[in-house]
């Protein structure tokens, strides 16, 4: 029998998502192995440091096939080409009516990202700095900090944007 999911960003990155994994960021989606993960930043086995900053969502790459259907874009706000706020002082409220919360856990939520990329699934866990989504049985490690729209969906047949 399979030991359950640890859901922190680590267990995820390091040892749940198979690697390559795939990485969204305000640049695009890109392909990475992960060499070491540091807290403000990811380092890739081949090229640069990345700023956890610049970084949407991430998920395993067997996976893109079938997300790829799954997630969504709201051309909107992918028009505005927001890009990383920091310090966080500066960063704007997420908005919605639906407040990020662990009580959340269970329930079917749409997150729609910075960059436009809209994700509906179940929400499985969350920490300070992440949320951990489930979408056609796959998870997503969602950043808070790419998170520009919440709510909660009514039930496992989320609506249509």
């Amino acid at each position: 029998m399979d030991a359950p999911i640890v859901y922190t960003e680590q267990y995820l990155l390091e040892r749940h998502f198979k690697p390559p994994i795939m990485i969204l960021t305000y640049a695009g989606l890109r392909r990475i192995e992960v060499k070491k993960l540091d807290t403000f930043e990811i380092y890739p086995a081949v090229g640069a440091r990345i700023p956890k900053l610049h970084i949407m969502f991430a998920f395993p790459e067997h996976a893109l096939e079938t997300l790829r259907g799954r997630i969504t874009v709201d051309e909107r706000i992918k028009a505005r080409e927001l890009q990383p706020i920091q310090p966080v002082e500066n960063r704007p409220p997420i908005i919605g009516g639906d407040k990020l919360t662990a009580a959340n856990n269970g329930k079917f939520v749409k997150l729609t990202m910075r960059t436009g990329h809209i994700i509906r699934g179940k929400q499985l866990d969350l920490t300070l700095y992440t949320i951990f989504i489930a979408c056609e049985n796959e998870i997503i490690l969602v950043y808070r900090h790419g998170v520009f729209q919440y709510t909660i969906e009514l039930d496992d047949q989320p609506l249509q944007s």
